[in-house]
């Protein structure tokens, strides 16, 4: 996985002792449920982007599209459920 590795982003590397950490993590801490919006769109020279807005195929993948809500921009007014 070393070649994806693009580094760290959060908490950031000013984040060090343990101390730091647990401070960022009651701050920052919050839940794992992400229905919606955590594939981004982009063109590939984007290193935070993992879909093609026009194909939607997977940056680097052969065959490979995404067609749910994670590649949604925006979360909608619906109720999650009804995204899948």
């Amino acid at each position: 996985m070393d070649p994806f590795n693009g580094g760290e982003i959060s908490p950031g590397p000013e984040v060090q002792t343990d101390e730091e950490i647990l401070d960022w993590v009651r701050r920052d801490g919050e839940t794992a449920l992400h229905p919606s919006c955590s594939a981004k769109m982009g063109p590939a020279s984007d290193p935070m982007a993992v879909v093609d807005p026009l194909t939607m195929k997977v940056h680097g993948m052969e065959n490979l599209r995404v067609v749910d809500a994670s590649a949604m921009p925006r979360t909608t007014m619906a109720i999650y459920t009804h995204l899948f």
